[in-house]
């Protein structure tokens, strides 16, 4: 999850036009966060692997290599360091309103380009707002719902486990099984079912 409380700093804003392909991409000193609303695609890191279908908001930690495998696509996307913590593995967020989502990048996107005074203040002001809107859409800061998230990883890395269950999975998220299925429908936008199928 992004960390709470966390201070960020913008170093580079970017709008490019992604070829479909596998790419392979080493550690970086920056993170990123991208807006892809066209392709769907994979991360691979860590023996870990994430799927996203658009539209999406991606966040790749700094020291974190990974291979992308993704379709064509045009993709907003903000490098940043955190000043204060560390994330370590690449989270994926697939939205629902895509245009507010659009229009904040697209916002960084022309604070960078005016290349005026207090460029850094506003483009990391718009960053912090990106960041409120994922919180209050997602609940990143609400533990309940980051127990969801934590239990979805551990689906995805167990998927053929034969004992995985419903009620394992509510267990392991200390929710009722109705609870967590409604949670994570909250928060993935998919049951638990379509999120695996995804």
């Amino acid at each position: 999850m992004i960390p709470k409380n966390a201070a960020v700093t913008v170093t580079d804003v970017l709008n490019y036009h992604q070829k479909q392909g596998h790419f392979n991409i080493a550690k970086r000193s920056f993170s990123a966060i991208s807006l892809r609303l066209n392709t769907n695609g994979k991360y691979i890191w860590s023996n870990k692997t994430l799927s996203f279908k658009p539209p999406s908001i991606c966040v790749i930690p700094a020291g974190v290599s990974y291979e992308r495998i993704s379709f064509e696509d045009d993709v907003l996307v903000i490098h940043f360091n955190f000043l204060n913590c560390i994330m370590e593995n690449i989270e994926v967020y697939k939205i629902s309103d895509a245009e507010k989502y659009r229009r904040l990048f697209v916002k960084a996107l022309k604070i960078r380009l005016e290349n005026s005074s207090g460029v850094q203040y506003r483009e990391n002001s718009v960053l912090y707002e990106i960041l409120g809107e994922l919180s209050r859409d997602f609940g990143l800061l609400n533990t309940k719902k980051n127990y969801i998230a934590e239990s979805a990883e551990y689906m995805k890395q167990n998927f053929f486990n034969p004992v995985l269950s419903i009620d394992g999975l509510a267990k392991r998220a200390n929710v009722s099984p109705a609870q967590y299925r409604r949670k994570f429908r909250q928060l993935y936008r998919e049951s638990p079912k379509q999120y695996l199928d995804s």
